[in-house]
């Protein structure tokens, strides 16, 4: 049974007002340049209710480090550093690719355009489609 609870990434008080009597936290935020402060925000709000358990969505492993050439892959890195110092109870899953990101380069293949990726060469990508989460 699920509950879903409303409150502003940005707004730390309505997070304490949506976190309160929760006991579970699924964390998925869009990769946004305020992702690393809206996910910390949330983590430190879970941690203040007590919350027993928190489950983040990150990105593919590969990309999640201090200096990734993502973007994305740094702020991922910077929150589940603090998630890890937070004292919370966690889990980090880390899809490697949603192949519903492969619509975006549709018009460019088909004029002939290159796919550009994040991923080097030797990376092992595996694609999972949204609608099987």
């Amino acid at each position: 049974n699920v509950e879903v609870f409303q409150g502003d990434f940005g707004d730390k008080d309505s997070l304490k007002g949506a976190m309160a009597g929760v006991s579970k936290v699924f964390l998925c935020c869009a990769n946004v340049p305020d992702q690393t402060a809206h996910e910390c925000n949330v983590v430190d709000a879970a941690k203040e209710a007590q919350v027993k358990y928190l489950v983040k969505v990150s990105t593919c492993v590969e990309l999640v480090y201090p200096s990734s050439p993502a973007a994305y892959g740094g702020w991922h890195h910077a929150i589940q550093r603090h998630l890890d110092n937070s004292g919370l109870k966690y889990t980090i899953l880390y899809p490697t690719y949603f192949m519903d990101n492969m619509l975006g380069f549709f018009a460019g293949v088909k004029a002939g355009a290159p796919v550009a990726t994040s991923f080097r060469p030797e990376d092992l990508v595996s694609m999972v489609s949204t609608e099987d989460v």
